[in-house]
């Protein structure tokens, strides 16, 4: 069954650049069966290292790493993530999803949590407001829209 998008929310067909950054290759191809229907290129990074380079060599609207890095965490990532001119939205996944972790990545700015495993409709949504949050931000210098916390 496809689930509709209601216009407001909807990502435009191409483009679409997301920084997926897990040790997990489950968690890279879930977001990739999930997303590819939605426009989105899902470049993966298995470490910080990977993160970081990618980063450096082209521009992502959105960054989805997973709370477990192999000797880093989020917080690395969101580290460089933050000094981007142009930074892309920060989501954190994780197995979890505790009340402390999501008072921690609020307060450092990411814009939501997704549970693992993921939930298809979650992400999607999720996906399309951070794009949206993303897409104002760049265009007027604001956020628009914010996920609510857990």
């Amino acid at each position: 069954m496809r689930i509709k998008s209601h216009p407001a929310i909807s990502s435009p067909r191409e483009g679409l650049n997301l920084l997926s950054v897990s040790p997990s290759e489950a968690d890279h191809h879930a977001l990739t069966v999930i997303l590819s229907t939605e426009g989105w290129k899902i470049h993966r990074a298995k470490t910080f290292w990977q993160a970081k380079e990618l980063l450096t060599e082209k521009p992502f609207m959105l960054v989805v790493c997973d709370q477990d890095l192999p000797s880093y965490t989020w917080r690395d990532v969101l580290g460089k993530v933050s000094v981007i001119v142009k930074q892309p939205v920060f989501i954190v996944t994780s197995q979890t999803a505790d009340d402390q972790l999501w008072s921690e990545a609020v307060n450092l700015g990411t814009y939501h949590i997704l549970a693992k495993p993921f939930d298809p409709v979650e992400v999607k949504q999720i996906v399309s407001m951070a794009w949206l949050n993303w897409k104002y931000q760049h265009e007027y210098g604001k956020p628009k829209v914010r996920a609510a916390s857990g």
